[in-house]
């Protein structure tokens, strides 16, 4: 499918139809936006008939709805059938949509800006050796210094805006893209559960050949290159999400989940450190299909491990300050009235996001992983990342994934000054171990 879908020289979406039975060519009421004018051909005075439009000034509602709101826009399947081609032209209902590589245009004139084109097109831009800069790294690292004096000058530091990174044709503009993909695809709906991996199978081989991966370097949804950071997925929504009861991947894996999901997506403008040590990992999918479905996985990690206790409460203490509002690339509660924090030795508590409901009458066997931490490159902000495991079995090293828990250890400038230094004692009494990740 990813073969047929990317070498298209055209594709059509049928986006406002319903069902393949509903058709798309209905009788179009254009003129509630749309007016007849009849003017004058300036050679023989014959009348010529053409329609034309009011301006739709930005504070008025539009009357027909884009395409990111029709119905193919919520399947599955049909996520990476939209990005995969480099040019689709859109039946949206009420209106035609023209999409390629350079631009989005609606029937109506509005310019279109189209995220999940853009997040597609990095995966492309990896392999096309035209639209890479060519620079030699002295010219790179010369111009670094460039910026990067002229901002010291006006007392501002360098940002690197999400378009100019997504563009740059890197492994980890890649991964980055295929993270907030990921997103996307979360919040799509599939009729068989069992379809999670299968329905973005063609985007995930199309990554592989781009980037002249191994086909084993596609691991149940993450990537093994970039595989610290692919843990780092948190849920989101208004407490939807749950694991389903037939196995379709590990607890790992942001594909073991119904619902939506999130990353922090500023992190191409942080630095990771990375605390584990990937030992192996086993993945057992289709010879027929290995980027699809999978039977089995785990992952053997090396780090920091730490036994906790659970307290889970209905509702937030008063005055309570969360590490997780929402704003600003911070994460947000995704079940109202579930609310969990995590102790570990002479440690205090830690707020916690848990990937669905937890039992609150089982608050033991439970341990939180050190993963990593992200810095600021600007303003050297630092956030601690750990995973919330559950043990399997009393006797052996086997978890799975809970949820995941982070900690702004090294506060914003604006924030040192009026808030105390603040430490992370939650792996004070770690141990190092090695673990299997189921």
């Amino acid at each position: 499918m990813g073969q047929i879908y990317s070498n298209a020289e055209l594709a059509i979406a049928v986006d406002g139809s319903p069902s393949c039975d509903s058709g798309f060519l209905q009788q179009r009421d254009i003129d509630t936006i749309w007016r007849k004018f009849f003017p004058r051909c300036s050679k023989d005075q014959q009348l010529l008939k053409c329609w034309i439009r009011d301006n739709r000034k930005s504070n008025q509602p539009d009357p027909w709805p884009s395409v990111a709101v029709c119905p193919l826009s919520k399947r599955g399947w049909a996520l990476q059938e939209s990005i995969l081609p480099n040019r689709t032209l859109h039946f949206a209902g009420r209106e035609m949509v023209w999409e390629c590589n350079c631009l989005c245009l609606r029937e109506l004139g509005d310019a279109e800006y189209s995220q999940v084109k853009l997040l597609g097109r990095a995966l492309r831009v990896a392999t096309q050796e035209a639209l890479k800069p060519k620079f030699s790294s002295a010219d790179v690292a010369r111009r670094q210094r460039e910026i990067q004096t002229e901002y010291e000058e006006i007392d501002e530091y360098h940002c690197t805006h999400f378009t100019d990174f997504a563009n740059q044709g890197s492994r980890d503009s890649v991964f980055w893209a295929w993270q907030l993909i990921v997103e996307h695809y979360s919040e799509r709906e599939l009729s068989k559960q069992t379809d999670k991996l299968a329905a973005i199978s063609g985007l995930a081989s199309c990554v592989v050949d781009r980037l002249g991966l191994g086909i084993d370097s596609y691991v149940a949804g993450l990537w093994k290159d970039n595989l610290a950071r692919g843990l780092l997925w948190y849920v989101r929504g208004s407490g939807g999400v749950f694991r389903p009861p037939v196995y379709r991947a590990p607890s790992w894996s942001w594909a073991s989940v119904n619902g939506g999901v999130e990353y922090f997506k500023e992190h191409y403008q942080f630095s990771f450190q990375q605390y584990i040590t990937i030992c192996n990992v086993h993945c057992t999918v289709s010879p027929l299909d290995p980027t699809g479905r999978v039977m089995a996985a785990s992952l053997e990690l090396y780090g920091k491990l730490t036994p906790v206790t659970l307290r889970i409460e209905r509702t937030m203490p008063n005055g309570y300050k969360s590490e997780y509002t929402g704003m600003a690339g911070c994460a947000s509660h995704s079940h109202p009235h579930h609310f969990v924090w995590v102790q570990a030795q002479d440690s205090p508590e830690y707020e916690v996001l848990p990937d669905e409901l937890l039992n609150e009458g089982r608050t033991s066997n439970y341990c939180c992983f050190r993963i990593g931490h992200t810095v600021d490159n600007s303003t050297t902000g630092a956030r601690m990342w750990w995973l919330l495991l559950r043990k399997e079995h009393e006797t052996t090293s086997v978890y799975r994934r809970v949820g995941i828990g982070y900690y702004h250890y090294r506060l914003w400038p604006s924030e040192r000054m009026v808030l105390p230094m603040r430490k992370i004692r939650l792996f004070d009494h770690a141990s190092e171990n090695t673990i299997t990740l189921v």
